[in-house]
């Protein structure tokens, strides 16, 4: 069985007995990926509903084809192997709330300026890249994104925020809960929400 035809059926056995517009969450941890490819992007777009897509420790390197549903507000991406310039395949992604992309190959602040049009960005973690390296660079992140509250668990000040924090480390909005949503759908949510947040990756 290919590699893509794995992840398919995945998603699939996530979406069981749901609508396309039922489903609002998928979860591909450690499901190697590395790629995307125009049946997967074509699967997820189907899902316009959907909020939540993790994807922890695919081993990603490209975004290329990345299925940039714009009902998305959290995004996780953490432990791959993307770098800046890839960053742009995920510019249709516009309701974005949180974007977890610690433990990449973000060498470059100006890389982030592709995702400048995100106005409702409040939470972006960068821990564990070269970016975090370079001069200025809080100052400049909080520069590109006008609503960012928190960058790597720090506010602007650079304080942590452990109600911000606690907040983010739920990974499913409590209102998916109130729906009514079906039974792999539901399996997916409890798993995630009782999931520790997974920045800190081991």
């Amino acid at each position: 069985m290919s590699a893509e035809q794995k992840i398919l059926d995945e998603i699939a056995k996530q979406t069981v007995g749901s609508r396309d517009d039922d489903v609002y969450v998928l979860e591909l941890d450690n499901v190697p990926i590395q790629k995307f490819t125009p049946r997967i992007q074509q699967q997820v777009k189907r899902f316009r509903s959907l909020q939540v897509f993790s994807l922890v420790s695919c081993g990603i390197q490209s975004l290329d084809y990345f299925p940039d549903n714009p009902s998305l507000i959290r995004l996780d991406l953490v432990n791959n192997k993307i770098n800046g310039s890839d960053l742009q395949n995920l510019a249709g992604s516009l309701h974005l709330q949180t974007l977890m992309l610690s433990h990449n190959n973000i060498n470059k602040v100006d890389d982030l300026k592709a995702l400048g049009h995100f106005k409702e960005l409040s939470q972006l973690d960068l821990v564990g890249n070269e970016v975090e390296n370079t001069e200025n660079y809080r100052k400049d992140v909080f520069k590109i994104f006008n609503k960012l509250q928190l960058l790597d668990g720090e506010d602007k000040n650079g304080e942590y925020d452990e109600i911000s924090m606690n907040q983010a480390a739920s990974k499913i909005p409590q209102n998916l809960f109130e729906r009514k949503v079906s039974a792999a759908q539901l399996n997916v949510m409890n798993r995630m929400s009782s999931a520790k947040n997974l920045d800190a990756v081991e």
